[in-house]
C-alpha cells in the first residue's frame, strides 16, 4: 500500500502483527510491530507529515516524499506473547537497524537497549 494513498484502509481492522515501511527509493525498511496494525501506520503517517516520526525513518520521508514508501505486513501473529521475537526476526533478517540497510534506530525489538544517536538520524 503506498504512501501517498490516502487513510482508505479498513477503519475497523483489527490485524495483529509485524509490519515494514518500505523506501522504494533505496530499498531500506523499517520494521515495527503492532496489536492493530493499520491504526499504527495511520499514526505513522500522521507522525511522518508533522516531522515527528522515527529519526531515519522521518529523514528519508523528508529526502524521497511519500509516494516512494509502501507499508507491508510481514506477518499476521496471533499470539501477542510472540511479538517482540517475530518483530525482532525481521529487524535481524532485514539489516532494519543498520542505517545501510534500514530505517530503525532500535536494534532490539521492545528495547531501547543498543541505542546510539547518530548523525545519519
Amino acid at each position: 500500500m503506498s504512501a501517498d494513498i490516502q487513510l482508505a484502509w479498513p477503519r475497523n481492522a483489527t490485524l495483529m502483527g509485524i509490519y515494514a515501511i518500505r523506501c522504494l527509493a533505496d530499498g531500506r525498511v523499517y520494521v515495527g510491530q503492532s496489536r492493530r496494525i493499520y491504526d499504527r501506520w495511520r499514526d505513522h503517517l500522521v507522525e511522518l507529515r508533522h516531522g515527528r516520526g522515527s529519526p531515519r525513518l522521518q529523514k528519508m520521508w523528508v529526502v524521497h516524499g511519500p509516494s516512494y514508501f509502501t507499508f507491508e505486513i510481514l506477518e499476521i501473529v496471533s499470539d501477542s506473547t510472540r511479538m517482540q521475537e517475530r518483530e525482532q526476526f525481521y529487524i535481524d533478517h532485514y539489516k532494519a537497524a543498520d542505517p545501510a540497510c534500514g530505517m530503525n534506530t532500535l536494534p532490539t525489538a521492545g528495547s531501547f537497549d543498543g541505542y546510539t544517536p547518530d548523525d545519519e538520524a
